[in-house]
């Protein structure tokens, strides 16, 4: 494994470097030089010889062209600094460095491989590549072959170096059997390289390597090799806002509380978004919750405990991922429902203004009944008029003689009323005050 183990980098180092006239093979007036990150690691060990076991090497490390020679040949310098460990507890570093040559046009090494890679025959340079290369062509890396599958592919390289980065991007796989001092094993492996369109030296690479057994026991692990560039001479080609995820939103500011909803404004950055994400807690590290409001700029979070103080900030969304968050805002809850420390709604004041309306109405409704009792709403008469019955108002007028001077007086007639009686002896009905029945003859007494 240790001929995995490439060089790493130191920022110190490039202002070191000395700087030589660059000929035409070389795409920019000052000499390449980059630094770099890189992480080995083994892990996921299954079986009787690997279960549990685990190994990793960080390697901080630089190189860069030192000169261009008179027979096309470049002379160049590394240098890496190396910590190892494992979790049996054992741990040891180690610094290597010196100068090595190669050639940029058969991208070979010559005078052997004297930037640390050791246990190849006649390998290709790892961190160069020839940038003119189509999409469908293959070329070498070390000993390993790889195909280009895009001139213009968008890296998250995450680094000082940048976010995300132009590159060119190809990848190979394969298989091979080795001996580890201990074992032989067999290894299937995929190699993913980035590189920059505009130099062609190395941007990230990412190889992993599924390693087992070839006795049948099952033992094996996985071996991966990660490596970035952390600061270069030349400028990376930055890919375009909508590649990467957007910048945090600003202005993050709360317009309102009650016992409990928060409601929060922002200003989203200008790209295209897909969602913001509202993030709050009860403390400033957390949990916290996470809560979609889609694309907006304000949003109301509610279902929060009374007089308790959160923690909130958004974070906005597009098709590459989450932006970082928001500075953060502490509001703090009303203590109760019926007190509101910002513009939320207060029921209370809504229900006595309800029922003062009530009252009102009430009020009115009985004054306009009491008033109709008093003056009843007139009938219509058999004619369609309308007739009032109308009140007395006092004794009535003296009476007005209608009758005409000149004319006879009036003759008077005086009518009496007589009682009757039955005469004892034939029963006819006869005047009390007569004498003798008119009918028998009879007396009256």
């Amino acid at each position: 494994m240790i001929g995995r183990v490439l060089l790493l980098a130191t920022v110190l180092l490039l202002a070191c470097l000395p700087v030589g006239a660059a000929t035409a093979h070389h795409a920019t007036t000052a000499l390449p030089q980059f630094a770099y990150n890189e992480t080995t690691l083994l892990s996921n060990g299954v079986g009787i010889d690997y279960s549990g076991y685990s190994e990793s090497t960080v390697t901080n490390g630089s190189l860069g062209v030192t000169a261009v020679l008179p027979n096309g040949t470049d002379s160049a310098f590394y240098y890496n600094a190396n910590s190892y460990q494992n979790n049996s507890g054992g741990q040891y570093s180690w610094v290597s460095s010196g100068s090595f040559w190669f050639s940029p046009e058969t991208r070979l090494y010559v005078n052997g491989t004297t930037d640390n890679q050791t246990g190849y025959t006649n390998p290709y340079v790892w961190f160069f590549m020839n940038r003119s290369l189509p999409v469908g062509a293959t070329f070498y890396i070390l000993n390993t072959g790889l195909t280009v599958d895009s001139t213009s592919y968008d890296y998250a390289l995450g680094t000082a170096a940048g976010t995300y980065v132009k590159t060119i991007f190809a990848e190979g796989s394969g298989a091979y059997e080795w001996n580890n001092s201990f074992e032989d094993l067999n290894a299937t492996y995929t190699w993913q390289a980035y590189f920059d369109p505009t130099t062609g030296y190395i941007i990230a690479y990412v190889y992993t390597e599924q390693d087992t057994t070839n006795n049948g026991s099952g033992d094996g692990f996985t071996y991966t090799d990660t490596l970035a560039v952390t600061q270069t001479s030349y400028p990376l080609t930055r890919a375009t806002s909508s590649s990467e995820p957007p910048s945090a939103p600003t202005g993050l500011a709360v317009t309102s509380v009650t016992s409990g909803a928060v409601t929060l404004s922002w200003t989203n950055p200008a790209v295209p978004l897909t969602n913001d994400t509202v993030y709050y807690s009860t403390g400033p590290a957390g949990p916290f919750t996470a809560v979609s409001v889609g694309v907006v700029t304000s949003a109301t979070v509610s279902g929060l405990s009374s007089g308790t103080q959160y923690y909130v900030e958004v974070a906005a969304w597009n098709a590459s991922g989450e932006s970082p968050r928001s500075n953060e805002v502490s509001p703090t809850t009303s203590a109760s429902s019926g007190s509101s420390s910002g513009s939320g709604t207060d029921w209370a004041l809504i229900v006595v203004a309800l029922v003062i309306v009530v009252v009102i109405v009430v009020v009115i409704v009985l004054a306009v009944s009491r008033s109709r009792r008093r003056h009843p709403i007139p009938k219509h008469s058999g004619t369609g008029q309308v007739s009032f019955a109308a009140p007395p108002v006092g004794p009535p007028p003296p009476g007005i003689n209608l009758t005409p001077s000149g004319q006879p007086a009036v003759q008077q007639i005086i009518i009496k009323e007589t009682v009757k009686v039955n005469c004892r002896y034939c029963g006819s009905l006869i005047d009390s005050t007569a004498t003798a029945c008119p009918f028998c003859g009879a007396t009256r007494s």
